[in-house]
């Protein structure tokens, strides 16, 4: 069980999350529930571009580094997937054949031991309004026999949301809440798998929100 930090990921942590907590106040309950050792899933809800680096934020906390699975057109610029594969990143070809060998990239990482992130949703929410839920992270738990981790954030959509210019202000309030680790059977329903996870998104995004005083 691996708790290496890549030289690349260590690099654009420490100049990124300096960065981070320059425009983000973050308040994070229930850090405690990403396991500080072993592999697990990290399911958090999409509303911001600056959702990654809170992720980061919540896991450096936790001493440990986090694999994200990222598009694939990141990984079009040479430079760019130099940067983001030494950084540990997954690509993922959405809705095409090569999808799944993302997911057997991820699989491999969660056995050695790694955290995994991904977002359900699969793309950003412009209204911030919950999207379906794919199977990628319900099949990956199954597969790869690893806990998920629910994680609700909220507040990163006023730094820099999708359809929207970023408002980079000192410090603004942002709430991240993590809920308690939770496996599915190894014949686990996908689909009443897909319905829990989504019911357990909203729930860590609602006590999100209640951390920052909205109740809508």
């Amino acid at each position: 069980m691996s708790r290496r930090f890549s030289i690349v990921y260590s690099l654009a942590s420490a100049v990124a999350l300096p960065l981070y907590s320059l425009v983000a106040r973050t308040h994070i309950e229930g850090e405690h529930f990403v396991p500080s050792k072993g592999g697990a899933i990290l399911a958090s809800n999409h509303i911001s571009f600056v959702d990654p680096l809170s992720l980061g934020c919540l896991v450096h906390r936790r001493k440990r580094q986090v694999h994200f699975l990222a598009k694939d057109s990141l990984f079009k610029n040479p430079i760019l997937r130099w940067f983001f594969t030494s950084a540990g990143a997954i690509p993922v070809a959405r809705n095409t054949v090569q999808a799944a060998d993302s997911l057997i990239h991820a699989q491999a990482a969660l056995q050695r031991g790694h955290l995994v992130a991904i977002y359900p949703e699969a793309t950003m929410s412009a209204d911030l309004v919950q999207l379906p839920i794919k199977s990628g992270a319900l099949r990956l738990a199954v597969q790869a026999s690893v806990p998920i981790v629910v994680v609700g954030v909220w507040g990163s959509q006023d730094i820099w949301r999708k359809g929207h210019r970023p408002h980079f202000r000192f410090r603004r309030p942002l709430a991240m809440v993590v809920l308690p680790p939770y496996t599915l059977a190894a014949d686990e329903d996908i689909d009443k798998g897909r319905e829990v996870l989504a019911e357990k998104m909203l729930h860590a995004t609602a006590l999100a929100k209640a951390k920052l005083g909205v109740h809508r």
